[in-house]
């Protein structure tokens, strides 16, 4: 049975973070933060200290994640007007803009051996989880029926997915092609990025009650509560990371809201 000591509080400020994912050796932690003004992407060590700012765009940049080898990261930003997928040096440097389309490309994630990039497109009308190469080039469409935020399964069989803001449930479909599956149809729609494939199964945001961190075999299909969340999360971002390396799951919860009231002298 799963079983999890009480969560501590890891990364915390007067701003949103949110957004966390953990290096492949478990030694880093690449975040999103506006604790500079605006969404940018931030990283620390793995106990929260040495923090560094990555991007310096000024404007709405995150979903950071880790290559496979942890030399790079991958973040979408909207500095151009629309948003498209970027990477940087996981030591710092100058960001590479890895698409160009008049479209908006986001959320990417690596594939297991790091020759792809998954992202979501809006392109054709409608959104969808495409891939490109992590070097740049022409991108290729993975689903046809609709899809956001997407993995690569540790074994390379599979990409899961969910479908966006407004449609419930966790889906698959083979790295080669084929039908899609629902797989988890209890992840409420609106938390596309509370989610995260191991090798044996699935962690995930669990709301049918009160709000807890559930764990989905995928052999046995049987779903296993973790541990309860004091407070609900906030939709409409990423808010789960599970390392394996480390045996630590990371996940954000909105704790309170609050707003600054600003003044500007010689406004004109």
């Amino acid at each position: 049975m799963l079983s999890a000591s009480p969560p501590d509080r890891f990364i915390s400020s007067t701003r949103m973070e949110s957004g966390p994912q953990v290096s492949p050796d478990g030694s880093k932690i690449a975040f999103e933060s506006t604790r500079s003004g605006a969404y940018e992407v931030w990283m620390c060590r793995s106990d929260g200290s040495d923090l560094i700012q990555l991007t310096h765009f000024n404007s709405v940049t995150g979903t950071p994640r880790w290559s496979p080898d942890g030399q790079q990261i991958a973040f979408d930003s909207a500095s151009g007007g629309n948003v498209d997928i970027f990477s940087i040096d996981s030591q710092g440097g100058s960001p590479r803009r890895l698409t160009t389309e008049p479209s908006h490309e986001v959320v990417p994630s690596w594939s297991g051996h790091g020759r792809w990039i998954y992202f979501a497109s809006n392109r054709t009308g409608s959104g969808q989880v495409w891939k490109m190469p992590s070097t740049g080039g022409p991108a290729v469409q993975v689903t046809r029926h609709g899809g956001f935020a997407a993995f690569e399964s540790p074994d390379g069989r599979f990409v899961y997915y969910a479908k966006g803001l407004t449609v419930p449930g966790l889906w698959r479909i083979p790295t080669n092609g084929g039908e899609e599956v629902e797989v988890i149809s209890s992840l409420e729609a609106g938390y596309w990025g509370y989610w995260a494939v191991v090798d044996n199964g699935i962690y995930y945001l669990d709301t049918t009650t009160k709000p807890a961190i559930a764990f989905f075999d995928l052999t046995t299909h049987r779903t296993t509560r973790v541990f309860d969340l004091e407070n609900r999360p906030a939709r409409e971002g990423a808010g789960l990371a599970v390392s394996s390396s480390t045996g630590t799951i990371l996940y954000t919860q909105l704790d309170s809201l609050s707003s600054d009231i600003i003044l500007v002298e010689n406004f004109r």
